[in-house]
Parts: C-alpha cells; sequence; structure tokens
C-alpha cells in the first residue's frame, strides 16, 4: 500500500502543476466602440472579459505631441467586462527632441481620465503601443517613466520581435508587462511572402524568447487585406480583404494556386479604381497558421503565456470555425 501512496502522490502535484489555460482575450481597433451582436456573441462563447480598446494615437502636429481621433464609445453591452486602454504613440514623436514628455504624460494622463470620465469607466491597466528604436528609445522610456509615477495604472507595453533579439541593444521598457506582437513581420510587396505572418522570419527571432527577461503575453493577428499593385509596385491595402471575398469578385481571376489574382477588367472596389493588368494579393491568416503560431512560441517561451489577444474583433474573426479558438488556449 505504502508503495502505491508513493505513487500515487508524484502524479498528483505534476497535476497540481500543470499551466493552467491562457486567458484569450481581444483588441478593439476602430474609432467608434460598439459592441454588435455576433461580437457579443463571439465574446459570450470564449469567456472573453478583457478588451484592449485604443483609445487614442499620439501624433506629431506642427511639431508638438497631440492626442489624436480619440475613441468614442457606446458602452451599452460592457456590463462585466475589464476595459484595458491602448494608447499608439508613433515613433516620430519621440524622435523630435523639441518634445517634452513630462507634458505629453500630463497631457495623456488627463486625456485617458477624460475618456473615463464621459463613459463612467474605471480602468486599472494602459498598455503603450510604440515601436521605439535606438534613437527614441531614451525620451519614450523616460516618457513611461514619468506616466508611470504620475498614474497608479499597471503598465503595459507592446514589443515586437526584433526589440527580443536584440534587447540588450533596444532596450526594455520600464512596465510590469510586455505583450509580444506575433505578426507584422515583414515587408509589404506585390507578390512576396506573406507580411503578416511568415514563419520562416519568425524563426529567426524565436530563440531569443528564452532570454528575455520582461513577462509576456501574447497578440496573434486574425485579420487579412488585400495587397493592391500596378506594374509590381504596391499602391495600397485592401483592409478586411479575403481571399473568399476575392473569389466572388468576376473581375479577378486567380494566378494558379497562388494567394494572387490578376484584375481582368476594371472595377471599382472601397473607393479605388482597379485596373485591367493590377495584381491583388490577399493576406490572410488560417487556422493552420495560428496553430503553428502557437506551437511555436510555446516551444520557446521560458512558460507559457497567461493571456493570449485576438488582433483584432472584427467581421473576419467570425469566419474561423465554431470554437476553434478554444483550441489556442
Amino acid at each position: 500500500m505504502r508503495k502505491v501512496l508513493y505513487l500515487f502522490f508524484p502524479l498528483f502535484w505534476a497535476c497540481q502543476q500543470k499551466q493552467a489555460p491562457a486567458q484569450l482575450s481581444v483588441y478593439y481597433w476602430k474609432t467608434f466602440f460598439r459592441l454588435e451582436a455576433p461580437a457579443q456573441q463571439f465574446l459570450q462563447d470564449y469567456h472573453i472579459q478583457r478588451l484592449y480598446v485604443r483609445y487614442c494615437d499620439i501624433i506629431l502636429r506642427e511639431g508638438e505631441a497631440v492626442p489624436d481621433a480619440p475613441v468614442e464609445m457606446d458602452t451599452t453591452h460592457l456590463k462585466g467586462k475589464e476595459i484595458v486602454p491602448v494608447i499608439y504613440i508613433k515613433n516620430e514623436v519621440f524622435l523630435n527632441r523639441e518634445v517634452s514628455v513630462e507634458q505629453l504624460s500630463e497631457r495623456l494622463s488627463q486625456y485617458i481620465a477624460q475618456i473615463n470620465r464621459t463613459y463612467k469607466l474605471s480602468v486599472s491597466e494602459v498598455q503603450l503601443d510604440c515601436d521605439w528604436s535606438l534613437k527614441s528609445r531614451e525620451p519614450y522610456f523616460e516618457f513611461v517613466q514619468r506616466f508611470k509615477a504620475e498614474n497608479p495604472y499597471r503598465l503595459s507595453a507592446t514589443i515586437r520581435l526584433h526589440q527580443v533579439k536584440y534587447h540588450h541593444t533596444t532596450g526594455i521598457p520600464p512596465v510590469e508587462e510586455g505583450v509580444l506582437m506575433y505578426y507584422n513581420m515583414g515587408k509589404i510587396t506585390a507578390t512576396g511572402a506573406n507580411a503578416i505572418y511568415d514563419r520562416a522570419t519568425a524563426q529567426k527571432y524565436l530563440s531569443a524568447l528564452r532570454d528575455y527577461p520582461l513577462p509576456l503575453r501574447v497578440a496573434l493577428p486574425v485579420f487579412c487585406w488585400g495587397v493592391h499593385s500596378v506594374a509590381g509596385e504596391v499602391t495600397h491595402l485592401v483592409s478586411g480583404m479575403s481571399s473568399a471575398q476575392a473569389d466572388t469578385l468576376r473581375q479577378l481571376s486567380r494566378i494558379g494556386e497562388s494567394n494572387c489574382y490578376l484584375v481582368t477588367q476594371a472595377v471599382p472596389y472601397q473607393g479605388q479604381l482597379w485596373q485591367k493588368g493590377d495584381i491583388i494579393k490577399i493576406e490572410e491568416i488560417t487556422p493552420s497558421d495560428l496553430q503553428t503560431m502557437k506551437a511555436d512560441l510555446f516551444k520557446y517561451m521560458k512558460q507559457p503565456p497567461k493571456e493570449i489577444i485576438l488582433y483584432d474583433l472584427n467581421t473576419h474573426i467570425y469566419t474561423y470555425e465554431k470554437d476553434f479558438f478554444k483550441k489556442l488556449r
């Protein structure tokens, strides 16, 4: 009987130590926030309680750092949800030495408080989204420190793959936690690799995750776009365009088995005029891509992420198979 107990306790301890499933959250990246019926159902189906909502951008205007495009909100269906304001800051803000980080910190603090008062929101965390560079690192980090000292919020910051691999040079922002943005990995081209996600590109950076000292959540892409090119030159992106949509347009003809379509006759689409001979390349993320992303990240991260954030809550997210995202937790 004693031997049986000896065998039982290690098994019991192993079960106790098993990693809990990751929390599933979403970004909301529109200037007007409203949870329509499909979004409400999606949040309910996946028991999503936390939404990362873009509050505003910080841009340069006449040499001054100012908030831009503030969010407007319909809070009708927010009961029981946690809101995390996300502030997108253009890198050019911190490249301008005339910008006062003290003033920017004060203004942003007031701006967030104003939005919270207007919509009667109580928030405990703020996320800063800035793809800083070597030249902007010092003023950006100084801004983060000041903002942190002036506010009660827990701070998180977005982290790109190159900032993980070269963290000894690029530095680590003074925040409690980072969010690895596991998408937008390459240059947008007319016919080349998928710029949203390319595994070959990602694998050049993954091993560095083992040495990254900041705790990380993970953001995964669930969006798509079309890349419109003329004579091999990219002209613009067609937001939200999938291969399923492209297949419905009779003016487009898929080129072999590729993700590229030839415009066979002129057609207006989303305010643009596509001419005969133009190319539309579809870049989208398949369920298989997401499973591969998860497997690669879980393999290389020091510990599995406690939270996976889907970017973002848009109509394309509803095209995935029912219950699919439960497999990512």
